[in-house]
């Protein structure tokens, strides 16, 4: 598969967006069985470079991605209004913000 599409997986997972030989590249969503959802970049179905990631309980992040997890400058907001805007690494946050 080549070209903007839509795959969903037998475990309720569904990718849009654009697919180079069958795996998500360039700009995409994907959305999980529970609802959350991640818009963003893609390398070869792997979140990587900018995107927002945004759950079902109402928390959310936007900024940089790499190998599926938060890392590099970006914007995290819980569901309470409470957020931490500053670096990221492996999915942490990093240092102040």
């Amino acid at each position: 598969m080549t070209g903007e599409g839509k795959r969903t997986w037998p475990d309720g997972k569904i990718h849009e967006g654009t697919f180079v030989s069958g795996r998500l590249h360039g700009q995409g969503k994907k959305t999980w069985k529970n609802g959350d959802t991640y818009e963003g970049e893609w390398d070869r179905d792997v979140m990587k470079g900018q995107g927002k990631r945004v759950w079902v309980n109402g928390d959310s992040y936007s900024g940089g991605m790499l190998k599926d997890r938060e890392c590099g400058q970006g914007r995290y907001i819980w569901a309470n209004g409470s957020q931490y805007e500053g670096t990221f690494l492996q999915g942490k946050l990093q240092g102040q913000g």
